[in-house]
C-alpha cells in the first residue's frame, strides 16, 4: 500500500510502501466431487477434491467427514465426524453396519471456521450372508412326501436380498446319527418359504434345516 497527497497542481510523492495482508475466513466454497464407494459389508471409501483454491479465504486446515445411518429416525446432529488434514483426499469409514444406507458429507475448514457442507451422498454397504430363518415346521403328506414351511430372518439379520433358500434333509438311524448322503432343495426364490420334498425312504426319520442365501452365500441354517 501507498499513500500520495493529490492537489491542482497533481500528485505529490508517494509514501513508502507498507504491506498488510487481510485475515483469513471461513471457506466460501464445499469440497467438490464426493463419492462414496462401499469396499465391504462394514466399511465405505469417502474421496472428495478440494474447493476452488480462490474460494479458501485462507489457508485450508483439514476436512470433517460427517455419516450417519440414512435413518428417518435420525437426524444431521446424530451424525459422527472425522476430522483429517489439508491432504486428505480419501478416507475409509469402518465398523459400519452391514448392508445399511449411509448419508455422508464433507466440509473444509480454515483456522477461523468450518465452510459450508457438500451436497450429502447416499451409499450403501455390501450384503453379508443373511441370518437363520425362524419358526421351520414339518408337516407329513404321505409316507414319501413332507412339506415344509418357515419365517424368514428377522429383518435386521436378513443382510441383502435373499434371492432363495436350501431345504437340507438326510435320513437319520435309530440312534438319530445322519446316515447316507445329505441332499439339497432349492426354491431359487427369497419369496418362497415353503417347500415340498419328495421321494423320501418310507418310515424314515429326517432331519430338516433351512438356510436363506444372498449373493455373499447362503448363511446360518434353521
Amino acid at each position: 500500500i501507498q499513500v500520495s497527497a493529490l492537489s491542482r497542481n497533481g500528485e505529490g510523492a508517494k509514501s513508502t510502501i507498507v504491506q498488510a495482508k487481510t485475515l483469513p475466513f471461513i471457506p466460501s466454497a464445499a469440497p467438490q466431487a464426493v463419492t462414496g464407494q462401499p469396499v465391504s459389508k462394514s466399511s465405505i471409501t469417502v474421496t472428495w477434491k478440494e474447493p476452488p483454491v480462490d474460494t479458501h479465504n485462507g489457508e485450508l486446515e483439514g476436512y470433517r467427514i460427517f455419516f450417519r445411518k440414512n435413518d428417518s429416525d435420525l437426524t444431521d446432529s446424530d451424525a459422527s465426524v472425522i476430522k483429517v488434514g489439508k491432504d486428505a483426499r480419501k478416507l475409509m469409514l469402518g465398523n459400519l453396519s452391514i448392508w445399511t444406507d449411509y448419508k455422508i458429507w464433507v466440509l473444509a475448514f480454515t483456522s477461523v471456521g468450518e465452510g459450508p457442507a457438500s451436497p450429502p451422498i447416499i451409499v450403501r454397504t455390501q450384503e453379508d450372508v443373511p441370518g437363520e430363518p425362524k419358526q421351520l415346521k414339518v408337516e407329513n403328506v404321505n409316507s414319501t412326501t413332507i412339506y415344509v414351511d418357515w419365517r424368514p430372518p428377522v429383518a435386521r439379520k436378513r443382510n441383502g436380498i435373499i434371492r432363495g433358500y436350501y431345504v437340507y434333509y438326510i435320513p437319520l438311524d435309530d440312534k438319530e446319527n445322519p446316515k447316507g448322503q445329505e441332499k439339497v432343495y432349492d426354491t431359487k426364490d427369497g419369496n418362497t418359504v415353503s417347500a415340498v420334498i419328495t421321494e423320501l425312504e418310507p418310515n424314515t426319520m429326517y432331519r430338516i434345516t433351512v438356510a436363506g442365501y444372498t449373493r455373499k452365500g447362503d448363511g446360518s441354517r434353521s
